[in-house]
């Protein structure tokens, strides 16, 4: 590294004086004269060279432009791989062609998952092989393959549900009408899910009734009514559905009726739901129901974090750390 500091260098060696014939008698100077006439012959030399070398380039160039509008002409814009993968399996309407050609690369892979790409119908047929999947079980392989498809709610809706009648599902039947509910929910369609929620609920389908409760609950898809999620979850509850019993206590607690929250939360815990453990570590955490007790939220919170609630095991390690805090600061008093 340079440091600042001045360093001696060694002078170079001297050169042999250039061999020249002096003419005291030439005109121009001498000597002087002679070397500004070979400067300027040699500057008008070198202008020549870059003349010619800008010539050459102009000329490179044209001819390049040439060849490459030769070329485009020959080769129209087209990418083969991408264009061509979609062009095909906008026809191609065997499933277990599509699934193989899938299989072939990257390119053709990605084409395979768009829905623009999708024929108007679909042939299954022999699609799982009838070794590997009852029919009870293939219709939602199939359909999940529908599914599966990039931007398929921008298809039509007909289009759409026409290629899961396809695939085999019976969106008269209730768990069907469940399974496309949960489809819409999961992409954030609430509207289209409590449609589906709905028609399911109004065949008696249990899980649609609990559904149509949370959304209620939560306003999606429809204007947030606690009442009207209380009148779900008891139809659900009725029927057995343990999660609905922690709904109607997250009803009570909302309406800050804390006492019939904590009853609910517990009927709902007794039958292993974590929601509920972790709503009855809140209510001894805070004294909501019941009387304030550190040591039994820290219990609650623990049963729920041990069925993987992350909010629950978070929660667990706040209240030891305070309490460990607290324990320490007393001693420090004593």
């Amino acid at each position: 590294m340079d440091d600042g500091s001045k360093r001696r260098r060694v002078d170079p060696p001297a050169r042999d004086a250039p061999s020249v014939d002096i003419d005291d008698s030439t005109t121009g100077g001498g000597v002087l004269g002679l070397l500004l006439a070979r400067f300027d012959e040699l500057k008008g030399e070198l202008e020549r060279s870059r003349e010619e070398t800008r010539a050459e380039h102009l000329e490179t160039r044209r001819t390049l432009a040439e060849l490459n509008d030769r070329v485009k002409a020959i080769h129209p814009t087209f990418d083969a791989n991408e264009q061509l993968a979609s062009v095909v399996f906008a026809h191609v309407k065997d499933v277990r062609t599509r699934v193989a050609l899938a299989q072939v690369n990257s390119v053709w892979r990605k084409a395979s998952k768009h829905a623009s790409f999708l024929p108007a119908s679909l042939d299954f047929t022999g699609c799982p092989p009838p070794d590997v999947l009852n029919e009870i079980e293939t219709w939602p392989l199939r359909c999940d393959y529908v599914v599966g498809f990039e931007g398929v709610l921008d298809l039509p809706e007909a289009h759409f549900h026409d290629l899961l009648r396809q695939a085999g599902a019976d969106l008269s039947k209730s768990s069907q009408q469940l399974e496309l509910g949960y489809f819409y929910d999961k992409r954030k369609r609430d509207e289209k899910a409590m449609e589906w929620y709905m028609k399911g609920a109004q065949q008696g389908n249990t899980i649609c009734e609990y559904n149509i409760g949370v959304n209620y609950f939560d306003g999606h898809g429809v204007e947030k009514n606690v009442d009207k999620a209380l009148e779900w979850f008891m139809k659900a509850v009725s029927k057995g559905h343990t999660s609905a019993l922690s709904g109607v206590g997250e009803v009570h607690a909302l309406k800050s009726q804390h006492e019939e929250a904590f009853e609910w939360f517990k009927k709902a815990a007794a039958q292993g739901d974590s929601d509920a453990k972790y709503n009855l570590g809140m209510c001894y955490e805070y004294g909501e129901g019941v009387t304030k007790d550190i040591p039994k939220a820290i219990k609650w919170y623990t049963k729920a974090a041990k069925q993987g609630d992350d909010e629950a095991k978070e929660k667990v390690r706040e209240l030891i750390l305070v309490a460990t805090i607290a324990v320490n600061a007393q001693g420090a008093l004593v």
